[in-house]
């Protein structure tokens, strides 16, 4: 691939590493990089679940909103990383918290 083939991407295009064989699928373009997914074979039925994510999932964390490329980047990993979310919310309010404090240092100057 070249760098207007990966401008060009699309979400939903699947990409195979020629390092590693492994697939993924494009989430996201930003024109210079682009967010890709790994995905995985399902074929045993039993072993899976379907997942609807809604913020309802997160009490307390329903409100979540992003304005900095920063917290775009920190709220899709809490949406998308089950696995990891709680301590993604716990990230995201210190963040959070460090900008009020910032901005309260700032308006005491």
């Amino acid at each position: 691939m070249n760098s207007e083939e990966l401008k060009a991407l699309k979400p939903g295009t699947h990409l195979r590493s020629r390092a590693t064989g492994e697939l993924y699928m494009v989430t996201g373009n930003y024109g210079e990089r682009a967010t890709a997914v790994a995905t995985v074979d399902i074929t045993q039925p039993v072993e899976w679940e379907i997942a609807a994510w809604t913020t309802q999932a997160m009490p307390g964390h329903a409100h979540l909103t992003a304005n900095t490329p920063d917290e775009k980047l920190l709220l899709r990993l809490i949406k998308t990383q089950w696995s990891v979310y709680a301590q993604l919310l716990e990230d995201w309010d210190h963040l959070m918290e460090s900008k009020a404090y910032a901005k309260a240092e700032e308006a005491a100057q």
